[in-house]
C-alpha cells in the first residue's frame, strides 16, 4: 500500500480521483489504507493500469486470491 500512497502523493492524484477513474469507492481505498480490507484481483489489476505498472497489482491483492491464479499456473 505504500508504493500506492507515494504514487498518488508524487502525482498529485487523490484517492477520489484514482477511485473514480478505477470503478470503485473512495471508502474502498480508505478502508485497504487502514488494514480494513485487501483489494480484488480485478481491482488491483485496474490500479497497475491506472499507475502504468508502477504499483504492481500482486502487491495490492488479497493473498487468497492471488493463491488461486498461482495454482493455475
Amino acid at each position: 500500500m505504500e508504493k500506492l500512497t507515494q504514487w498518488l502523493k508524487s502525482n498529485g492524484i487523490t484517492q477520489r480521483a484514482l477511485a473514480a477513474h478505477i470503478g470503485v469507492f473512495e471508502s474502498t481505498i480508505t478502508d485497504v489504507k487502514k488494514g480494513r480490507q485487501r483489494f480484488t484481483l480485478v481491482t488491483a489489476a485496474r490500479i497497475e493500469l491506472a499507475t502504468g505498472g508502477k504499483v504492481r497489482a500482486i502487491d495490492l491483492a488479497d493473498p487468497a486470491e492471488v493463491g488461486k491464479i498461482e495454482r493455475l499456473k
